[in-house]
């Protein structure tokens, strides 16, 4: 009778993990329950969040070669930041089967194109801005590019 006792005040633990008997805590999965849900974006915010990251270290990383340093850093803390998120405030997905990343890979690919031709125009760009101010600042005449690619230069 005294099990039966026992497992009843077990049972009676409040739904929004307070107890009725001020003694009583309530149990590990009680606390789980009333975890916040993640059912209705699941981890777009995520994959977001990182796209966005992918994006500004390969598009601007011309402009700002230390993004990348910064990019691993702030994903190591990130990871750290994410485990605890998920352990402490956020209910346990459920797992489900997928194939791929969905929609994300097209965004990556794209973000992936555009950073190439960002990156090769920017280059181009500052190649053209050097020879111009070597043309106006010297006396140069003509730059003459040889057959192997030497810079020939002639006053």
């Amino acid at each position: 009778m005294a099990w039966l006792l026992w497992v009843y005040k077990k049972w009676s633990v409040h739904k929004k993990g307070e107890c009725v008997h001020e003694n009583l805590a309530p149990t590990q999965w009680e606390s789980d329950y009333n975890l916040i849900n993640q059912e209705e974006l699941g981890f777009f915010g995520e994959y977001l969040e990182m796209v966005l990251q992918f994006g500004f270290v390969t598009i601007f990383v011309v402009a700002f070669p230390l993004a990348p340093l910064f990019a691993l850093l702030n994903n190591i803390t990130e990871i750290r930041l994410d485990a605890r998120k998920f352990i402490t405030f956020l209910r346990r997905p459920v797992a489900e089967r997928v194939k791929n990343i969905g929609i994300w890979y097209r965004i990556l690919n794209s973000v992936g194109k555009i950073s190439v031709i960002t990156n090769v125009s920017t280059e181009n760009y500052e190649q053209c801005l050097y020879l111009f101010l070597i043309l106006t600042v010297s006396n140069i005449t003509y730059i003459d590019y040889s057959d192997k690619g030497i810079l020939h230069t002639h006053v």
